[in-house]
């Protein structure tokens, strides 16, 4: 009897873990996901000077994002198991994801905002 209710309870942790492993690396895909794409084709410059530093902080960024979206991605669709990936990494990119909604995908002015709008 004891032994039945271990392999049930042991069976359920297994799966309700399962399920939070899925729905973080899932929502971190998509946060990533969301910031290249926010960076790479949402943002336009417009008659805006440019300005080597935040063009390489954004560089970078869409980069990182980018990468880390297609190695979510690709080891689910490659190999068919999904990566234990990190819930603080996971709600950075969801702060930097919003961060870079509010600013329209610009990189310089994530952090300006005033009255609740971008500078």
């Amino acid at each position: 009897m004891i032994d039945t209710a271990m392999q049930v309870y042991w069976l359920i942790v297994y799966t309700v873990d399962l399920y939070w492993i899925q729905i973080v690396a899932t929502l971190q895909a998509a946060f990533c996901g969301g910031c290249a794409y926010q960076i790479a084709f949402k943002f336009r410059r417009g008659d805006a000077a440019y300005r080597l530093l935040p063009s390489v902080c954004a560089f970078g960024l869409a980069s990182l994002c980018g990468q880390q979206w297609l190695s979510i991605v690709g080891r689910v669709l490659m190999y068919g198991n999904w990566p234990v990936v990190s819930v603080y990494n996971t709600l950075t990119f969801a702060i930097l994801f919003v961060l870079l909604s509010r600013a329209q995908g610009n990189v310089s002015k994530m952090f300006y905002f005033q009255n609740g709008e971008a500078k």
